[in-house]
């Protein structure tokens, strides 16, 4: 079991001893670098800068927070289902049947890019724009087919889409479902309308002559219709014809009275047996009338009265009672001819006369019956010929009402389908996608990269040291002996603390150029920014002359008298007239120091300084003490700094947080150039992070 053993112990020193002395050699092998890694480069690059960067997010992440939450969009959707009914049932079962189905199918898909074309979705934006007259300047019909989805399924074809609005996504889809089924409404009655107005314009027209045939009719028939002028028109032939008669007896009468005048009373016998013949027929006929009415009502009781048994005896009872009738004139005109014949009374010329002018009478009753008859026969003709036509254009009427009839209803069963609104769109209440928290959050994260963009950017450009590690390209030359921090740096009594450290740092250094002496003498304090070089170099003496030391304070910063004006000594000789050749008497305060201040202003020239009058005055000074420490001021302001740093032992260059890297890098090289022992550095102002603190 192996021991632990003290490195610093004698044992342990032995042992190596003996083991170099026997020859052993060592391998050093050196750590390996870490990887790189862009995070930390990243983070190195952005040390001290997290305070900025946590003020720009503030600034900048609540700005871009709203904005993205204003300009976040929060959409509501809906959805509308139009369904395909077919028109012949069954066909959406397997009825063996493929062509039909096809048809139907072929119909919904056609539905289905109807729904979405330009005209039913031009209709249905000009009805938005009625409700809403903004959506005129701010879109199109073309937009409100994008924004429009329509997806079929089956025989249901589905209508979604997304707005800012809940009103406004179902007017949207309720408009263009409204604007689909009106236009299709409206395709098919345009379909059909061409047949319908032909149709009723025929119609218009026949009822039109219809009315004209029947005013005609009027017209001709007046009072009477085509039964009654066709049985006053049989009247007057039959009235015609016994007046024919008549007037063939009378002239007959006539020829026989003129071919013998003694033979009235032989044609009284003859008219008188001519009518007991006639008046014997007649009751022969009565008989057989009253026979036939007999059977007549007997058929009447077995038969109805439309009967063909019961007709035929209605029939045979009016012929017998036209034949009565007959006979009954007959018999009058052989009266009346009688009547005329008798010559009891009479002359012979006289009765031939009488009998002449009873000849002319029936013969003029004979024309005016012709006459009346033949217009009777004329409107019979023309109510006939007006009765024909008049049932033509009914029958032309029944048939395009019927045509009209079937064209509408061929008008629903037109198409294979019937497109119906199954779901109406209704109003959502919960938005279906809410942009607005997603893009604030991006909005502030944005905010946060775009403040370390900015701090980036702005360290890039501003290259300044931050960091007591920024000195590591002079590190190897110019050491730096002490970091202090900020609150160390504003605070005198802790600023002196670490000015203790320095000293010992500074005693402890190797003498380049006086090995025997070990330790520098004339310490020069040069400030290469925004650092102080008099409050380090003040704090510095003060160190010394408490460890005993005769120290000597020097302000030979001809350019800022900030030190003399600090130790209240502006107007005691100092630096100036030592360098004209003048030796006045040192100033030594409470703590033991000794100061030699600026000296007289009238004097102080930077730019008059030589390096012999600089070399003489600090071997003027130098033997009056043990440390000699000098304010030479800022390297980059003062002429005379770096003959100072020339003829002196240790340079302590004084580097703050803030001081710019160009010309940095040259003053602190030319800080171990210049003085016998090489330079220093001492870091203050440092962040409570900085590496040199730990």
């Amino acid at each position: 079991m192996s021991t632990l053993v003290d490195p610093n112990s004698t044992e342990a020193t032995s042992a190596v001893t003996d083991m170099t002395a026997s020859g052993a050699s060592y391998e050093f092998e050196p750590p390996e670098p870490p990887e790189f890694s862009p995070f930390s480069a990243l983070a190195r690059f952005l040390r001290g800068r997290k305070r900025w960067i946590l003020l720009l997010t503030m600034l900048i992440s609540p700005v871009l927070g709203y904005l993205g939450y204003i300009n976040g969009t929060i959409t509501y959707e809906t959805q509308a289902i139009l369904r395909v009914y077919p028109q012949q049932s069954g066909i959406l079962y397997d009825t063996g049947d493929d062509s039909v189905l096809k048809t139907f199918e072929a119909y919904v898909k056609a539905e289905t890019s109807y729904v979405t074309s330009i005209l039913v979705m031009q209709r249905a934006f000009d009805k938005l724009v009625e409700k809403y007259p903004e959506l005129s300047e701010e879109a199109s019909a073309q937009d409100l087919t994008s924004a429009i989805k329509v997806r079929r399924q089956g025989s249901l074809i589905y209508l979604s889409s997304t707005a800012k609005s809940g009103q406004m996504v179902h007017d949207m889809l309720a408009t263009v479902a409204n604007s689909y089924l009106a236009l299709r409404k409206e395709s098919d009655s345009e379909r059909s309308g061409l047949r319908l107005r032909e149709l009723e314009m025929r119609e218009t027209e026949l009822l039109e002559n219809f009315e004209i045939l029947n005013e005609r009719t009027l017209k001709v028939g007046g009072e009477y219709g085509i039964q009654s002028l066709a049985r006053a028109h049989l009247d007057k032939v039959a009235q015609i014809d016994s007046l024919v008669q008549r007037r063939v007896e009378v002239s007959a009468t006539l020829e026989a009275m003129r071919s013998n005048k003694n033979s009235s009373a032989d044609m009284s016998d003859e008219q008188i047996m001519r009518a007991t013949l006639l008046d014997r027929a007649l009751a022969d006929l009565n008989f057989d009338r009253a026979k036939r009415q007999a059977e007549l009502e007997a058929l009447s009781l077995r038969y109805r009265p439309t009967a063909p048994q019961v007709m035929e005896k209605q029939n045979q009872i009016t012929i017998i009672d036209k034949a009565m009738a007959e006979r009954r004139e007959q018999i009058k005109v052989l009266g009346q001819t009688g009547a005329l014949t008798d010559t009891s009374n009479g002359t012979d010329q006289v009765n031939i006369e009488e009998i002449q002018q009873l000849l002319e009478k029936v013969a003029e009753q004979v024309e005016r019956a012709r006459e009346e008859a033949r217009d009777l026969n004329a409107k019979r003709i023309e109510l006939r010929f007006l009765a024909e036509e008049r049932d033509e254009l009914r029958d032309l009427l029944d048939e395009t009402r019927r045509a009209l009839e079937v064209l509408r209803l061929e008008s629903d069963n037109a198409l294979p389908g019937l497109s119906v609104l199954m779901s109406p769109p209704v109003v959502p209440t919960k938005p279906a996608d809410d942009t607005a928290k997603i893009q604030s959050a991006a909005g502030v994260a944005a905010g946060f990269f775009l403040a370390l963009l900015i701090v980036i950017i702005v360290t890039t450009f501003k290259r300044t040291i931050r960091f007591s590690d920024d000195l590591w390209r002079v590190q190897h030359l110019v050491k730096n002996l002490r970091v202090v921090s900020r609150r160390d740096t504003n605070k005198t009594q802790r600023l002196g603390s670490q000015m203790e450290r320095l000293r010992n740092d500074i005693m402890l250094m190797p003498a380049r150029a006086m090995p025997v002496a070990g330790r520098a003498r004339v310490i020069s304090v040069i400030s290469t920014g925004r650092g102080r070089s008099s409050d380090v170099s003040h704090e510095l003496a003060v160190s010394f002359a408490k460890a005993r030391l005769n120290t000597i304070l020097v302000d030979a910063d001809l350019v800022d008298n900030r030190l003399t004006n600090h130790l209240k000594l502006r107007d005691e000789p100092g630096w100036s007239d030592v360098l004209n050749g003048t030796v006045p008497d040192l100033v030594e305060n409470n703590d033991g120091l000794l100061i030699l201040p600026g000296g007289s202003e009238k004097l102080r020239d930077d730019s008059s300084v030589a390096i012999p009058a600089v070399r003489w005055a600090i071997l003027a000074l130098v033997d009056q003490a043990d440390v000699l420490i000098i304010n030479a001021g800022n390297v980059r302001e003062s002429l005379s700094a770096e003959l100072l740093l020339s003829s002196s032992d240790l340079g302590i260059a004084v580097v703050s947080r803030g001081d710019k890297v160009k010309g940095l890098d040259d003053s602190l090289l030319r800080l171990d150039e210049l003085p016998r022992n090489g330079g220093a550095s001492i870091f203050v102002n440092a962040r409570s992070g900085d590496p040199g603190l730990a």
